[in-house]
């Protein structure tokens, strides 16, 4: 077969994935380039160029064939070169893979303005470039302009490219993410089915694009609060994730699944609890059950069993977790303290405020040392602290408690209102308990009662309006002083 020949068959094997046998083919070619030419030939540029791409984007000798390519096609055809502006694309898209979001975007400004000098409007590279902006955007959170490039890349590529075709799928999925973020989950999911739709029919159900558009469309369906459709799309292609991408990656859309069960119907419980245990089995097995990421998903599996009223296997898993983040480092295992933060928040609703306290003191040393203790994060957990150790009448440390965690969210009212007035009527609680169920009472209803019918009839208004956002004291209408 003729060199040129099998240059064309293997950027077709590329373009098919079939990337090993891609980089097979581009090595034969190199070789018999050696028995012409010398290295410096510029056509070892455009071979190393083609290697490049059959290579992941993490490997270095990817982006160095890369910027050899831009260097060398700009000094021997220009700056502006479709051949230049097509090697700078490629290593964007890299920078863009890797996380080099501003040397991503340095290439891109230049490909766009290179692209403008050629009058290439229409030309399919100028909305390729534009798909790399609108990812280099997303993921710099400037999630408008994505969506500007987004549309922009996925209108021109649909006008001259197939519906089935790979660039289009994926500007798509680019898009339908983008719009997900921007709370456009109508949009998402439109574009989602169609993708979804469109891979069924031209690509095998255990390829990437299909697989990926399922899990995309799966967490816009729970968006919007349809966990009925998300269950159907997820439930049949978990098999097909760990076929694919192996037990890691499987895990990740069973967790997704295990949080769409809990959003669920009560009876889905069960199921939840069970996938759960798988999750944890693989996490186990890959990362050992002292890791950080293992133990936030025990810890989830805690706050299942309490649901499901299996206490005694919920005492002991908790222990065990206990006794894992207590003998390692607290900031490698935040993701645990956080979910123990919940445990203790479940234990208040169950009125055992011991446990609640062990479990919440042990989580505020692991906020400060993370975050610093003038942080919101403490100033949430002190606050936390705060009401159990009123309930446990332990005043004075309640008070103290209450009083940092509102000098916290005093420095910052704009973006902590509805904390600072949370933790003044905290505060108000403790220092005059008597009273201030006295005063609840009077504002809300008229009549000061100094009883727990009061109290109660309190907590329901509040739970039916939402006014206890107003704060403990803000009257309406009423002189709430008359109460003492």
């Amino acid at each position: 077969m003729h060199v040129n020949d099998r240059a064309a068959f293997g950027k077709m094997l590329r373009k098919a994935g079939r990337l090993e046998d891609a980089q097979g083919v581009w090595v034969t070619v190199r070789d018999e380039l050696e028995s012409r030419y010398n290295r410096s030939h510029i056509s070892f540029v455009t071979v190393n160029l083609e290697m490049a791409l059959t290579l992941e984007k993490e490997v270095l000798q990817r982006r160095i064939w890369e910027r050899e390519a831009v260097k060398r096609y700009g000094l021997a055809y220009g700056e502006t070169d479709m051949k230049t502006l097509h090697a700078k694309r490629s290593l964007a898209e890299t920078c863009q893979s890797i996380g080099d979001h501003e040397s991503a975007a340095l290439l891109l400004r230049d490909l766009l303005e290179g692209l403008e000098q050629q009058d290439a409007g229409s030309h399919l590279e100028v909305h390729r470039v534009k798909r790399i902006a609108a990812s280099v955007s997303f993921q710099q959170q400037r999630y408008y302009d994505a969506r500007t490039f987004g549309e922009q890349a996925l209108q021109g590529l649909s006008s001259i490219l197939p519906a089935h075709d790979r660039e289009v799928l994926t500007a798509s999925t680019e898009l339908a993410r983008t719009y997900r973020h921007l709370q456009l989950h109508a949009d998402a999911e439109r574009l989602q089915e169609g993708i979804l739709k469109t891979a069924k029919a031209t690509l095998k159900e255990s390829d990437d694009v299909t697989l990926q558009a399922t899990m995309a469309l799966a967490k816009t369906h729970v968006s919007r609060k349809q966990y009925t459709e998300a269950t159907q799309l997820l439930e049949p292609a978990i098999a097909l994730f760990q076929e694919v991408y192996g037990e890691i990656r499987a895990a990740e859309a069973m967790i997704l699944l295990v949080q769409i069960y809990m959003s669920q119907h009560p009876s889905r419980l069960s199921d939840a609890i069970e996938l759960q245990k798988q999750i944890i089995n693989i996490f186990t097995k890959n990362f050992g059950k002292d890791d950080s990421r293992t133990t936030v998903q025990m810890a989830h599996l805690v706050v299942f069993y309490e649901n499901k009223n299996r206490l005694r296997e919920a005492e002991d898993l908790l222990k065990q977790i206990l006794q894992t983040v207590r003998g390692q480092d607290k900031k490698a295992n935040i993701e645990a303290i956080d979910v123990m933060n919940k445990l203790a928040e479940f234990r208040v609703k169950q009125k055992r405020y011991e446990e609640a306290l062990c479990l919440d003191v042990e989580c505020l040393d692991a906020y400060i040392e993370e975050y610093g203790s003038h942080s919101v994060v403490v100033a949430d957990t002190k606050l936390k602290l705060a009401v159990i150790l009123y309930q446990l009448r332990n005043m004075a440390q309640a008070k103290t408690l209450a009083e940092e965690a509102v000098t916290v969210y005093a420095k910052d009212i704009e973006s902590n209102g509805e904390e600072y007035n949370e933790a003044l009527k905290t505060l108000y609680w403790i220092q005059n308990p008597v009273k201030a169920h006295a005063k609840m009472a009077y504002q809300e209803f008229k009549e000061p009662i100094m009883t727990e019918l009061g109290i109660l009839k309190y907590k329901w208004h509040c739970s039916q309006s939402g006014d206890y956002r107003r704060g403990p004291v803000e009257a309406k209408g009423a002189n709430v002083n008359q109460v003492e």
